[in-house]
């Protein structure tokens, strides 16, 4: 019982693996042979070089395919013999060597292709060689009028005494002076040997299908070696390529772009030193165009471009020279690109610091203008202390205090103020201050102002204005003790903008606990309420749309920077929400750009979310916003048009996917 299960199983997994096999062979290896040809053929003995020929039909395109042919002779082992070509009509032919007579009797050829086989045989018989009892030679004819080239044509089998036979196909070997094998392969017609491309060649061996064999040597017809042209080019420089910012390109930014009307000098060299009559020159370019011309000096000066085409290589002809190509293959190297790009940034931070210079609050301190809105706060009901406080408080009845800064010099700053008092009053005032903790400017970004530490010191953010500034923040606390008028303390802040070294807020405190035992409190606070710091400033910068598209240039990023300054800083109310914003823009969107910077799949992800949103403030590029009726209008539907976009339609697509 165990061994009929056994063999149940053998059997099984034998039927299994045909199966597999079968489906696993692609029909791309299937070869067969056409009928026309009978591979069972007789051959006379005595001769030690075979000549067999057929055809092949692959499942698969003839190119590059190749046949092994393996041959068992009668009495031995079945051998590798070679590996063949198949040309590009599926023929293929080879011949089998001996270094003796071809052994008598049966003869086993084997051709293989990949997992397939095909056998076929031939006898050797004890035959003299002759056909028909008739002997046969191999004739041609050679055509040696066409200088540079030998012609074999009207290639037959003679017969002896009878007419020839025209042959189909034929083998031919083209030999060097020694008899070297340079080439070789079958062909039908006429066989042209060209002394350009086979220089060497210098005897034509044929075999005819029935082993017939002829040797000739070539024609004594060669050409003189033409003179070899040696053209060279000479890349643009340095000052013909301009720097070009392209924020829709995935890897660099930055490229270098040829300018218009740049040329190339191109060199046309060679020994004789002399322009023939005939030298032509082809310069090819990207889109497919050409420029023809005859050039009549050695140094010619050729267009880099051809409309938006580059040049992609030069090709010069002479009937007495050789023709020679080259390929254009200037690049800029990586010292030129960052180089240029260092040029670029320079030059646009120079007209960035020029428009500044001359219309922006910046380092200089003349360019600016600022308001300032003043805060008095008194909490009192001692007579005494009141007095006391505000006899010489010249703020307590202001409001606002405007501010033209005019001139400065290495430790003094001129200014023009308006002060706007409660009662609607208004007064001029010109006067001068110094570079100092307590008046309006310190020396931006430099950190010597707190001489001997006098005050407490930090660096902070703060929305200011309409903008976001890196400021410095200075403070002191100072705890008076027991006075004659009861326990007294003070504190003062001071908040200066560290690129201009203006002051963005400030302010003072003081408390009096009196002998009655009552606090006593006053508060004064000056804060700007605008300045006209540059478009763009620092901590101005929109900085999630700056990670997702790459750089400050970017259209997207221009156009929500230019919808802030042009728009919503030119309004009361657009200022005050930019300011609210601004606290809460800027509390997560730094953590947003940087996470951006280092994941391009949420980088992908922010721009998928956002565009929608800017594609929908650019409405406010078509429409003249110039009054608060105005921003307040347009604010509230866009916020309405984004929440219909980013809440609404979502919600209405799950509720139609539930129903």
């Amino acid at each position: 019982m165990m061994f009929i299960v056994q063999g149940l199983i053998f059997n099984f997994t034998t039927i299994l693996l045909l199966v597999i096999c079968v489906i696993i062979i692609p029909d791309s290896l299937a070869m067969t042979f056409e009928e026309k040809y009978d591979w069972e053929k007789e051959y006379p003995y005595g001769q030690n070089i075979i000549f067999l020929e057929g055809d092949v039909i692959l499942g698969e395109q003839y190119s590059g395919q190749k046949l092994e042919v393996h041959v068992k002779k009668p009495g031995d082992v079945n051998r590798l013999q070679d590996i063949i070509d198949i040309d590009s009509t599926g023929h293929f032919g080879f011949f089998l060597h001996g270094k003796e007579s071809w052994p008598l009797g049966t003869t086993q050829i084997e051709l293989r292709h990949g997992l397939q086989s095909h056998f076929g045989f031939i006898s050797i018989v004890e035959k003299e060689k002759i056909v028909d009892d008739v002997p046969r030679y191999l004739t041609w004819d050679v055509d040696c009028s066409k200088a540079g080239q030998t012609i074999i044509t009207n290639v037959k089998e003679t017969p002896q005494g009878l007419e020839s036979e025209n042959i189909d196909r034929y083998y031919y070997q083209i030999q060097d002076k020694k008899y070297s094998v340079i080439t070789s392969g079958n062909t039908s017609g006429d066989l042209i040997v060209d002394f350009e491309k086979i220089p060497d060649a210098h005897h034509v061996v044929l075999y005819s299908s029935q082993m017939l064999t002829k040797q000739q040597s070539m024609c004594d017809n060669k050409l003189p070696p033409k003179i070899i042209f040696n053209m060279d080019y000479q890349c643009p420089s340095f000052a013909d390529h301009t720097i070009v910012y392209d924020e829709t390109r995935d890897d660099d930014k930055y490229f270098l772009e040829l300018k218009n009307n740049v040329k190339i000098r191109l060199d046309v060299l060679y020994s004789l030193q002399q322009i023939p009559d005939d030298l032509k020159v082809v310069v090819s370019y990207s889109d497919g165009s050409s420029l023809d011309f005859s050039p009549t000096t050695t140094s010619v000066k050729i267009p880099a471009k051809n409309n938006d085409a580059a040049v992609t290589k030069f090709v010069a002809t002479s009937e007495k020279y050789t023709t020679s190509e080259i390929k254009y293959a200037c690049s800029s190297s990586y010292t030129t690109q960052y180089t240029l790009k260092a040029q670029y940034e320079s030059k646009m931070k120079s007209d960035k610091s020029s428009e500044i210079a001359a219309n922006y609050c910046n380092e200089l301190v003349y360019g600016c203008n600022a308001s300032y809105e003043i805060k008095y706060d008194l909490n009192s009901d001692n007579d005494f202390v009141k007095k006391m406080w505000t006899e010489d408080n010249a703020l307590m009845d202001v409001n606002r205090i405007d501010y033209d800064f005019t001139s400065a010099n290495r430790n003094y700053f001129n200014f023009d103020s308006k002060i706007h008092s409660n009662d609607f009053s208004e007064s001029t005032h010109v006067d001068s201050g110094k570079f100092e903790i307590g008046s309006q400017f310190i020396y931006p970004n430099n950190y010597d102002n707190n001489p001997n530490n006098m005050w407490n010191e930090e660096q902070v953010t703060m929305s200011i204005a309409g903008f976001n500034r890196n400021a410095v923040h200075y403070w002191s606390y100072v705890d008076l003790g027991i006075t004659p008028y009861g326990d007294a303390e003070i504190q003062e802040d001071y908040y200066y903008d560290i690129d201009t070294g203006i002051l963005l807020k400030f302010e003072q405190f003081r408390s009096l606990l009196d002998v009655s035992g009552k606090q006593n409190t006053e508060k004064i606070s000056i804060k700007a309420s605008s300045i006209n710091f540059p478009k763009n400033s620092a901590g101005g910068g929109c900085l999630i749309a700056t990670a997702t598209y790459g750089s400050e240039l970017a259209p997207q990023v221009q156009q929500l920077r230019e919808l802030r300054d042009n728009s919503l800083l030119s309004t009361t109310s657009g200022t005050n929400f930019m300011s609210i914003f601004n606290d809460v823009y800027y509390s997560f969107s730094p953590a947003i750009a940087d996470y951006e910077r280092e994941n391009p799949v949420f980088k992908e992800m922010v721009k998928i979310a956002i565009t929608p949103m800017i594609t929908s403030l650019s409405i406010l590029n078509y429409v003249d916003v110039d009054s608060e009726s105005e921003v307040l209008g347009y604010g509230i539907f866009l916020i309405m048009l984004n929440v219909m976009m980013y809440v609404g339609i979502p919600i209405l697509a799950v509720m139609r996917i539930r129903r």
